[in-house]
């Protein structure tokens, strides 16, 4: 019989250095963080100074709609009822609020993005870092590349399901067979009761606090107001540099390592087309990669 909806504990806070960071990443760890490198950001980010200062910068929504920031950030303070349904919840998709969910590169924000840590980051040969404004919908997947997310403004609940479990949910970037969101609810169940039957951590982020999320671990961010700011970096190792690849071997099925040749050349020449053009050359999906 399976046991449904068994969560883990929340992890410790820890104060993290790059060696650390790298460490946790590799073994797969689920970390929960907070570092004083970020207060630049805190001080700064709101969303009435992103609306002031780069209100005209272009800005993805969830359903991958171009708008500006600023058009994003009014749409948000005229709907500030944060409601959004659970994970446990049947999926509404028709919610207008999840065109008022958008993605940004933050060397777009140029002033932001000299703020992040980078002595932090230290160890990899790229980073790519984003900020995400809004209603985070819960959208369950899972990234090839190491992460960090850092909360800025207002509040969000993330769900995990630590790394040993990606193949037994389904091993896809997103599950095929469940909804990505409300995967939770009884009806998914019945299609994916692997779902309710692994463990799970459930973690509140604050202002201020941060999440290691390693590469594969499959997560579902929602945010719980309507001020949502998070900035997270995807963390890219230089190809031969196996001390901070993933440790994949724990997966029953073998995953396809992005941390190759081509894409680390087809990054670092997308990130100098940027500093000569201010042109996006290279975006997968939602992302733009500068």
């Amino acid at each position: 019989m399976l046991v449904l909806h068994k969560k883990l504990r929340e992890p410790a806070v820890e104060h993290i250095d790059s060696a650390m960071l790298a460490q946790h990443l590799r073994e797969g760890n689920i970390v929960k963080i907070q570092s004083n490198r970020f207060e630049r950001l805190l001080e700064q980010v709101s969303l009435a100074s992103l609306k002031e200062n780069f209100g005209d910068a272009p800005i993805f929504t969830h359903k991958g709609k171009q708008t500006l920031l600023g058009n994003l950030v009014q749409g948000l303070q005229q709907n500030p009822d944060c409601a959004i349904k659970t994970w446990y919840e049947e999926a509404d998709y028709d919610d207008p609020r999840l065109d008022l969910y958008g993605v940004i590169n933050l060397k777009r924000l140029e002033m932001l993005y000299q703020t992040l840590p980078f002595d932090l980051f230290a160890q990899w040969a790229i980073t790519q870092s984003f900020l995400w404004l809004g209603y985070s919908t819960g959208s369950l997947h899972f990234d090839e590349i190491d992460n960090v997310l850092f909360q800025v403004k207002g509040t969000k609940r993330i769900l995990l399901f630590p790394r040993q479990y990606t193949d037994v949910i389904d091993g896809r970037h997103r599950p095929e067979r469940v909804p990505t969101l409300g995967f939770l609810s009884p009806s998914a169940l019945k299609t994916n009761p692997w779902l309710g039957a692994v463990p799970h951590h459930e973690i509140v982020l604050n202002p201020g606090e941060g999440l290691v999320i390693p590469a594969y671990t499959y997560h579902a961010p929602i945010a719980t107001s309507y001020n949502s700011i998070s900035v997270n970096t995807f963390l890219f190792p230089h190809f031969r540099s196996k001390e901070l690849i993933p440790d994949l071997s724990q997966f029953l099925v073998p995953k396809t390592n992005p941390f190759t040749p081509m894409f680390y050349y087809l990054i670092k020449a997308a990130s100098w087309w940027f500093s000569q053009t201010g042109r996006s050359a290279l975006k997968f999906s939602l992302y733009e990669f500068l």
